[in-house]
């Protein structure tokens, strides 16, 4: 009897120390009760099919964020990445907004965002106007009168 109450106590201690050891390192693996994950992918040009260098990847309505490196890859931790939205920018393309739906890889193209350029007049200090609105005047020189001017 002894050896049996002995040989339960040991068994139920161990028990323990596993759950105690399985508690530990879902704190670890699950911060703040949440499953993190690593996001990595390529970021393209839609025309060219070229690698965008420097597009920044930033997950929506939290602070973390990356950019792409010279090859146009990207790597990012996400927190709950079953929720998580990855929001694509760059300078001169569309941005795009990617739910991550648990996917570990990526890839995404961007496209070019045609937009067009009123005319803009620069003063000698170096700020931009528009000409219309301008509260003083100003002339239009082309190229030609600029060379025939000696």
């Amino acid at each position: 009897m002894k050896t049996l109450l002995h040989s339960v106590i040991c068994r139920f201690s161990q028990i323990s120390v596993f759950i105690g050891i399985s508690f530990f390192l879902s704190l670890l693996v699950l911060p703040n009760g949440r499953l993190s994950a690593q996001t990595s992918g390529l970021v393209t040009e839609k025309a060219t099919g070229r690698p965008l260098e420097g597009v920044s990847v930033i997950v929506k309505n939290e602070k973390s964020g990356t950019s792409t490196n010279n090859v146009g890859r990207f790597l990012l931790k996400v927190d709950n990445p079953q929720k998580a939205i990855l929001v694509f920018t760059l300078v001169g393309y569309k941005t795009i907004e990617e739910p991550i739906n648990g996917r570990t890889v990526i890839n995404v193209e961007l496209e070019d965002s045609s937009v067009t350029m009123q005319s803009v007049v620069v003063t000698a200090l170096g700020f931009e106007a528009k000409k219309d609105k301008l509260g003083y005047s100003s002339s239009k020189i082309n190229g030609d009168q600029v060379a025939n001017s000696g």
